[in-house]
């Protein structure tokens, strides 16, 4: 007996660790599958399938075969490892597409625009048109052909833009097409045509807005909002009418039933709805009686001004002197407050400075301003590419920036005096790019709050006339605007 019931917990035990053991691989693929589907998506933003085929492609194919390994049920460990080797490719061609996003800032810019739209989903065609040109530059890129590198540069940078425009167009104006569309099947123009064709010239409206100005999105989205009303508006007209048909109602009952409010609203003013002559006549009527009302609400405030301040008048030194007492406590609260926001604020600036070692990087505030000057981030000479031992440093770079979540970002270039000055200027910006590129990409901000800018050696902190300064000179720094209250 004892034999049997040891047997029983052994067995017990091995289900145990098998289920916890399904339960771990089970969750460990989702895991890996959702960081696999998010370095796709990352690899796409920097363009990877462009500029790091090889590696893209590898990570996509291991992507494709644990879906569908993972879709006939097959071994998890199996499809654990497919997801493995996928985001270690495609992190193989962020890396690589990365370095070179800087040599095509401008175009990767235009791309990105247009892929925040979601251009690459619902105008797939136009998207792979455009991402066949910008191939075929990258390609002449790597052959030293500046003449195509051009053309096919600015072939792709025109499609991009058509899709980008094509995308703001479907976002604001599928919904309310496809809308539109179903009303009419549903013999919408039977019973409202003049409010369906308000609708619809509204709908036209929004898409020459978008044509004249693709960015002036706040009026786009309000006649899209007003297109939309004037179809619910058509719609309700139509089930009235419906409705009237369905129960056998005349448009006398529909004439009756607008009168309603108005006789209701009548009562209110004591007065008699009569409408043998139409609606004009009591509809004047209440609009005497709300400005009568308007009028006597005006004299009354008028005489009760004039009672408060002879009453004031003969309170006015308490009165005074409560008001300043009052207005001392408001100052000290409110001082109070300012000064408790700007300490924490002075803190969060504090702690950036923390983030880094002295051999990384010089924490300066600059008023509100805070700037982060990379020390020993060198470049090749000549050259924007970055090296990758840098990309920790980026990272804090990333971190300080997430610190402040309403901040505004400048990826600043500078260059020592030596050499040409136009070429210094051109050299810095193209520098300053290749760091705003790495940092979009990797850090997924907002790109209307980050920006790159080249000042050649026009802004130097050291003397040009020592290796010393020269070197110091040569930097990058990120210029962070937190829009907080700091303490001064």
């Amino acid at each position: 007996m004892e034999k049997i019931f040891s047997f029983r917990r052994t067995v017990i035990l091995i289900v145990f660790i098998l289920s916890s053991t399904i339960s771990f691989c089970q969750n460990s693929a989702e895991s890996l599958l959702k960081e696999a589907k998010e370095s796709a998506r990352k690899a796409i933003e920097v363009g990877a399938n462009i500029f790091a085929k090889s590696n893209y492609e590898k990570g996509a194919d291991y992507y494709k075969d644990a879906e569908s390994a993972l879709k006939d049920g097959k071994s998890l460990e199996d499809i654990n490892q497919k997801l493995i080797e996928a985001i270690d490719f495609y992190k193989k061609a962020i890396e690589t597409a990365s370095l070179m996003n800087a040599n095509f800032s401008d175009l990767m810019k235009v791309r990105q625009l247009a892929l925040y739209t979601g251009a690459d989903e619902n105008f797939s065609d136009l998207w792979n048109k455009a991402e066949d040109n910008f191939s075929d530059a990258a390609d002449a890129y790597n052959d030293k052909n500046s003449e195509k590198v051009k053309k096919y540069s600015s072939a792709a940078s025109d499609i991009y833009k058509e899709a980008e425009l094509n995308g703001l167009k479907y976002r604001y104006l599928n919904d309310i097409r496809t809308a539109i569309t179903k009303a009419e099947d549903n013999n919408l123009q039977k019973y409202a045509p003049i409010t369906l064709k308000k609708s619809k010239q509204l709908v036209q409206e929004v898409e020459n807005i978008l044509d004249g100005n693709r960015y002036d999105t706040l009026k786009a989205r309000i006649t899209s909002s007003r297109a939309l009303y004037e179809l619910n508006h058509a719609l309700y007209m139509q089930s009235i009418f419906k409705k009237m048909n369905e129960q056998e109602k005349m448009s006398e009952d529909l004439v009756l039933s607008w009168e309603e409010p108005l006789i209701k609203i009548s009562s209110e003013y004591k007065l008699n709805a009569l409408f043998d002559n139409g609606y004009e006549n009591i509809t004047s009527q209440i609009i005497s009686n709300i400005n009568d009302e308007r009028t006597k609400s005006a004299l009354t405030e008028k005489e009760a001004i004039k009672l408060n301040t002879e009453i004031e008048e003969l309170k006015k030194t308490i009165e005074e002197n409560k008001i300043k007492i009052s207005a001392l406590e408001s100052d000290n609260a409110k001082y109070k407050d300012q000064f408790d926001e700007a300490e924490k604020n002075s803190k969060i600036i504090e702690s950036v400075t923390t983030m880094f070692l002295p051999s990384e990087a010089e924490i300066v505030k600059n008023g509100d301003l805070i700037i982060v000057r990379l020390v020993n981030f060198i470049f090749p000479a000549n050259k924007s590419s970055i090296d990758p031992q840098y990309f920790s440093l980026l990272t804090k770079v990333q971190k300080a920036i997430q610190t402040f979540p309403n901040c505004t970002v400048v990826v600043e270039g500078h260059t020592d005096s030596q050499g040409d000055n136009q070429k210094n200027i051109t050299l810095s910006q193209s520098r300053a790019d290749a760091v705003f590129q790495y940092l979009m990409a990797n850090m997924g901000m907002d790109i209307s709050r980050i920006s790159s800018i080249g000042y050649g050696a026009a802004r130097p902190i050291a003397n040009n006339a020592t290796e010393e300064g020269r070197a110091r000179n040569r930097r990058i720094e990120i210029v962070i605007n937190p829009h907080v209250i700091t303490v001064k």
